[in-house]
């Protein structure tokens, strides 16, 4: 069956192989083993990028799930080719790694993430307007994960830091533009 994901996150697994964390529609948040994705013939290596949105086969192994198949939909080119709208789509992927548990698919996140990225991809976003527009994510983010809508703005990256066991970067990257 052909799934459908964004993907997250990649750490180096051996000489050749990367663990791939995604962000899927039937699943939710998964980690699958993509092998041989490092060899310089590797026909999965340029799908499998980080803030993809791919199509993709998996293989149900032993230990993690093995795509054996993948092929990107999006490449959100609009986002990768501005650093201020790079820096706003690292934080969605912060969030979805560092407070998105594994296994829980939730069909309102899935439509959230998707439709950010795709508003984030297509539209113009010039260095006074990304405050704002981090500020809006964080806010719906914050309703979506079912914490409370009555934190105030300035309070966000406070309770963001305290749900996560890792210390979120981008919000600091983010605010050099302001």
């Amino acid at each position: 069956m052909l799934y459908q994901g964004i993907v997250i996150k990649k750490v180096d697994n051996g000489e050749y192989n990367q663990l791939v964390s995604l962000y899927t529609k039937d699943f939710g948040k998964i980690t699958a083993v993509a092998k041989s994705i490092k060899k310089p013939n590797s026909r999965q290596a340029a799908h499998l990028d980080v803030l993809n949105l791919v199509d993709f086969l998996l293989v149900f192994g032993k230990n993690y799930p093995i795509i054996t198949s993948a092929q990107s939909v999006e490449t959100f080119a609009g986002i990768k080719s501005s650093f201020p709208k790079s820096a706003v789509a690292m934080f969605a992927l912060e969030v979805f790694n560092n407070l998105v548990y594994d296994h829980e698919k939730d069909p309102a996140l899935w439509g959230f993430f998707n439709s950010s990225l795709n508003r984030l991809n297509e539209g113009v976003l010039n260095s006074s307007e990304v405050s704002g527009f981090l500020a809006e994510i964080q806010k719906e983010l914050i309703s979506l994960l079912g914490y409370s809508q009555e934190v105030k703005e300035e309070d966000i990256n406070r309770l963001l830091d305290s749900l996560s066991s890792r210390k979120f970067l981008s919000p600091e990257l983010i605010l050099q533009f302001s």
